[in-house]
């Protein structure tokens, strides 16, 4: 790869498609400063009305706690990544934008490089930011509001706790005492917590996939296609769970055998995750099966 004709391509692309890019950065801090204007707002009502509430065991506690703004907003974000992903072709969405794209002179390798840069480590940091500036609208809302300052928590600060998946904290409100599927820093967490992160680069794979193979509405066709696929193994899980059950009556139940087959099948699944995912990358990994034309993009 020629680092100069790298830029030029990089340079290119951000110029002749800056009103896209531009619009998909708006839409996003629009969407996430919007959830948590909208999370401050019910706070406050609830503040204003309530002031102190008890939970189901009789404890109490306070509605400045910002534990459904954060969960609400890392699903968005998470939303936010797939679409990204799913726009990794854009250039290529018409056929005027093809023969433009497919005839600069720079190599298929360079030009999916700067894709997988843009959408990788340019989505994630427009994330980020995003979230930055929903910290920043929030805290401002609640100094207006005359919130105590002890009681004004850091968004950025909690979203990357529960990406981690730690809701251990007195401001994330009730989720904070909510009971965890799994003890903090053992096995079992670390574990789960790959599988996510896991499943989370598998998605993210497969609408580039998606995108590499539809230019244009290639996001509702991989969300149709990932809605069948997520049917079939939903049939086999199934049918394996009945299976397993039928058979685990003849054999006598041994608590150790029962944990080792439970990892040996988490590690065929993650190699099947990480697998595939390498996979669906390699087989798009550049512009070199791309076409002016051909059955799935006419137009």
């Amino acid at each position: 790869m020629e680092f100069n004709r790298f830029m030029q391509y990089a340079k290119y692309d951000l110029t002749i498609n800056k009103a896209f890019y531009r619009n998909m950065s708006i839409v996003a801090v629009s969407i996430i400063t919007g959830i948590a204007i909208l999370g401050f707002l019910v706070r406050w009502t609830m503040i204003k009305n309530f002031g102190v509430g008890v939970d189901h065991d009789g404890n109490a506690f306070s509605y400045y706690g910002i534990g459904g703004t954060v969960i609400f907003i890392t699903g968005i974000v998470s939303l936010l990544m797939m679409v990204f992903a799913g726009c990794f072709n854009h250039p290529l969405r018409n056929k005027q934008g093809r023969i433009s794209t497919l005839t600069l002179p720079a190599t298929n390798g360079e030009k999916f490089m700067w894709h997988t840069l843009l959408v990788v480590v340019g989505g994630s940091l427009l994330c980020v930011l995003c979230v930055v500036a929903a910290d920043i609208v929030n805290a401002l809302l609640s100094l207006i509001a005359g919130f105590p300052t002890d009681n004004i928590y850091s968004i950025t600060k909690h979203f990357f706790h529960v990406l981690a998946m730690n809701f251990r904290s007195e401001s994330m409100g009730e989720l904070g005492n909510a009971p965890m599927l799994f003890p903090l820093h053992s096995k079992y967490y670390y574990s789960f917590l790959g599988l996510i992160y896991a499943s989370s680069i598998w998605s993210l794979s497969a609408f580039v996939f998606g995108n590499s193979v539809k230019y244009r509405y290639n996001i509702i066709w991989t969300l149709l296609g990932l809605w069948a696929l997520q049917f079939v193994m939903s049939i086999l899980e199934i049918l394996g769970i009945t299976l397993f059950f039928n058979k685990i009556e003849e054999f006598e139940f041994n608590p150790y055998q029962f944990e080792n087959t439970g990892w040996a099948l988490y590690w065929i699944g993650m190699a099947i995750i990480v697998g595939t995912s390498v996979l669906m990358w390699w087989l798009r990994r550049n512009y070199k099966n791309a076409q002016i034309t051909n059955k799935w993009n006419r137009i």
